[in-house]
């Protein structure tokens, strides 16, 4: 049997962002939940904190058979906390994952100031994921959180100390993973590991700015390994 898959966003974004990967996804009759997290998007009311939302990726997978996690930056430091909690997990793919809290300063002050510029500029408080369809330009340049997001910037800064606390990830607590990189990250410095794959594509928003490749990936992950098992 084929694992239902499940995409967690990073910081600012929502589910609706892995819109590429579900339509792979349901192409190939594969079950597919993109969550989106409390303190965004149409969520960005609810309280938000590290614990609730490793709490809610673990209570997503407990009716499916078998997941696999598929995580984005912020979202793959949540699925490495997440998937030694999760009996039924067969894989975990982090792209671009933030992993150590000494690779977030620069990424969550980037957040904050670029928050308030589209909060004051764009009106995206009133008009939240009115930008989700985005050209590469838009992606690449990092636009896409601030006009997704409608975050309150509290929550951004309660986030910062949370991940501060927690320090580093142990990727030896994951028992089958993949981090897939871009050649170049604007945002973070890449977490290298044996299990690191380079994409040669540059940008933090590696899914978005080359869709193909993931889903190639997400081929080769998920569809050919059921094929050897039969």
């Amino acid at each position: 049997m084929t694992p239902a898959v499940i995409f967690v966003h990073g910081l600012g974004l929502t589910g609706d962002v892995w819109a590429p990967q579900q339509k792979w996804c349901k192409e190939h009759q594969i079950e597919s939940v993109a969550l989106t997290l409390p303190g965004h998007g149409s969520r960005r009311n609810d309280v938000a904190s590290v614990t609730g939302m490793v709490d809610e990726i673990i209570a997503a997978t407990q009716h499916l058979e078998k997941v696999i996690l598929v995580g984005h930056s912020f979202g793959g430091l949540l699925c490495a906390l997440a998937a030694p909690k999760i009996q039924n997990i067969e894989h975990i793919i982090l792209i671009n994952p933030l992993l150590a809290a000494k690779q977030i300063k620069r990424s969550f002050f980037i957040s904050m100031k670029m928050g308030e510029f589209a909060q004051q500029f764009f009106g995206v408080r009133k008009r939240p994921g009115k930008f989700a369809k985005g050209s590469k330009w838009f992606w690449r340049w990092s636009i896409y959180p601030y006009c997704l997001m409608c975050n309150k910037i509290e929550t951004i800064e309660k986030l910062y100390l949370e991940i501060k606390s927690i320090a580093r990830v142990s990727l030896a607590m994951l028992t089958s993973y993949t981090i897939l990189l871009s050649q170049n990250d604007e945002l973070l410095t890449p977490a290298v590991s044996k299990n690191s794959i380079t994409v040669p594509f540059s940008g933090h928003m590696l899914f978005r700015l080359s869709p193909e490749e993931i889903n190639r990936f997400l081929d080769r992950v998920l569809l050919r390994q059921m094929e050897h098992r039969v």
